[in-house]
């Protein structure tokens, strides 16, 4: 009972801490007792609380927004990719909460009455803070439910512009992008050879992007007039391989509220 009252408190507080930010990798895995391993240490504690750490590397080919016809005639659309170190810890087997930073390299289009206008951001500085909860497994078939909830933000300081195919000076702008997002999924652990598994996972998820990109060239102010995104529900898949009980590799798509794909490689300490 004592062991079930400070999980519930530990889960509390971390949703207290993320309060409504619940797109970025899922995966890395969507299983918090992956790797399963006792970790490159060795201590009691190991039963309790283990160390992670990790790197993530996504490419966001096409995620499409809704917009305001007073500044573009065409749905504007953000691309790019984000590289990120991740730092989690999973407290007795049922939450973890984790960190990420490092840097995105992102691009955002559009047409209005210039032409067809793209913003490429210089790399930015990016970090995020999420958490996953084990939530559920299926005796006697091996699959376990989990849910995640994550924040991630990047706000790029350095701007090029492409209209029409020529390049031009920017006077100022403005490149935000913040992004929310929650999902479900479900898990199987697959056993191989020499003690290694696959574990393949897919889900629903929620997201949430807010993209204010805005850019002014010779006094002439171009806006994306980025609203909501076009679709906030989507679904995504992938696998976890894992092989010396503390390390694995991760591959993954999203797809309908966005195209993505995303790798990964985690350590258990």
């Amino acid at each position: 009972m004592k062991k079930l009252l400070v999980v519930l408190g530990m889960t509390a507080l971390s949703l207290f801490i993320c309060k409504a930010v619940f797109a970025e990798t899922v995966g890395n895995s969507i299983d918090i007792n992956i790797p399963a391993g006792k970790g490159v240490y060795s201590s009691q504690l190991s039963d309790f609380i283990t160390l992670n750490a990790g790197f993530d590397a996504e490419f966001l080919t096409e995620r499409k927004f809704k917009y305001d016809s007073t500044y573009t005639t065409k749905a504007p659309e953000l691309a790019g990719n984000y590289y990120m170190a991740r730092v989690s810890s999973t407290l007795f087997n049922r939450v973890q909460p984790y960190v990420k930073f490092g840097y995105s390299d992102l691009e955002m289009s559009w047409q209005d009455a210039n032409g067809n206008v793209k913003v490429d951001a210089d790399p930015a500085f990016a970090w995020g803070v999420g958490l996953k909860a084990y939530l559920w497994e299926f005796e006697g078939m091996g699959l376990k439910i989990f849910s995640t909830g994550s924040y991630r933000a990047t706000e790029p300081s350095k701007v090029k512009i492409n209209t029409d195919g020529v390049t031009g000076s920017v006077t100022s702008k403005k490149f935000q992008v913040y992004e929310k997002q929650a999902t479900l999924g479900m898990s199987k652990e697959i056993k191989l050879a020499y003690n290694a598994s696959l574990v393949p996972y897919a889900g629903v998820a929620w997201s949430d992007t807010t993209a204010r990109v805005r850019v002014t060239q010779n006094s002439n102010v171009m806006n994306s007039g980025a609203k909501e995104p076009k679709d906030n529900l989507g679904v995504f898949f992938g696998t976890e391989f894992l092989f010396m009980d503390n390390f694995s590799l991760n591959l993954e798509a999203r797809l309908i509220d966005q195209t993505a794909i995303s790798t990964g490689f985690t350590a258990l300490f």
